[in-house]
């Protein structure tokens, strides 16, 4: 018998390109928590992510520049 699941893939916010696991070919999960934790074990973020390590990049480098210019 064959017989539909859901499935759970992961979609890039900013180009809209689903994500392959190269390394073992897979483009979809059973579930939600796997699907994430492929996104974040291949540096693939949502939006609040990004803007999170953005805030962080950004205070970083604002320390760098201070502790130079000292």
């Amino acid at each position: 018998m064959i017989k539909p699941v859901t499935m759970y893939s992961v979609i890039c916010d900013r180009c809209g390109k689903t994500f392959i696991d190269e390394f073992n070919g897979i483009v979809a999960w059973l579930d939600e928590g796997t699907a994430k934790e492929q996104a974040m074990e291949s540096a693939i973020y949502s939006n609040d992510e990004l803007k999170i390590l953005k805030n962080l990049l950004e205070k970083v480098l604002c320390e760098v520049n201070e502790y130079i210019h000292l």
